[in-house]
């Protein structure tokens, strides 16, 4: 048996749906705008090549934890040939507003056997509010904090590559732990993450901020 795989998924209504009970971490969604889901498979299944494009428009999203319901979601993404390409990703969240932009050319995300081999994004927020987010190790469970994403240029975002992280945030309203309280097997992710990447980040510290040592 060769092992091929030919096969497509058209969700031309509401495949944001879908997603509510295939995703533990989705609570619920929504959706008055446009949102279809186009994928093709050809290959083999050890190397499976992906093709598909997703839209969404006017979309909302809430989550279990990391960050409060996303609203007025706007999405258009391109799967091509495990290779995806962010055309647009914006939304908000509470009072504030997020974006997710293209600073180089080539795919924001590269996949292999179903994970990240190659990622560069770009992420900015508005000034004023910023977006409100659980950073897990960071703080507790159930506890948000606004952080205010920008780049260390004016009209450059936060940068997220492979091999550098740079950027500026504000943290405000909110109790951060430092160093951050992990298990184990995320304390591995942690330090990979951040190991392997030059850091360059301003953090500032706005209105309403605390933060507890965290002791060994």
């Amino acid at each position: 048996l060769s092992n091929k795989i030919i096969t497509s998924l058209h969700l031309p209504n509401n495949f944001l749906s879908v997603l509510d009970t295939s995703i533990d971490e989705i609570i619920k969604t929504s959706c008055t705008g446009k949102n279809e889901l186009k994928i093709y498979i050809n290959g083999f299944v050890n190397d499976p090549k992906i093709y598909g494009h997703i839209l969404i428009s006017k979309g909302n999203i809430e989550l279990k934890s990391f960050i409060k319901p996303i609203k007025n979601l706007v999405l258009d993404l391109v799967l091509d040939e495990n290779k995806l390409y962010i055309n647009k990703l914006e939304g908000n969240i509470e009072k504030g507003y997020f974006q997710v932009v293209k600073y180089q050319q080539g795919p924001n995300l590269v996949l292999k056997n179903s994970k990240i081999e190659q990622i560069a994004i770009g992420i900015i927020t508005d000034i004023k509010n910023g977006i409100r987010i659980n950073v897990p190790g960071y703080m507790k469970k159930n506890e948000y904090g606004n952080v205010i994403i920008f780049g260390k240029e004016k009209g450059r975002p936060f940068i997220i590559t492979e091999s550098l992280l740079e950027g500026n945030l504000i943290l405000s309203k909110g109790k951060f732990t430092f160093p951050a309280k992990l298990e184990k097997k995320d304390i591995i992710e942690n330090e990979n993450f951040f190991e392997k990447r030059d850091i360059n980040i301003g953090i500032k510290a706005g209105k309403g901020l605390w933060y507890e040592i965290s002791w060994p």
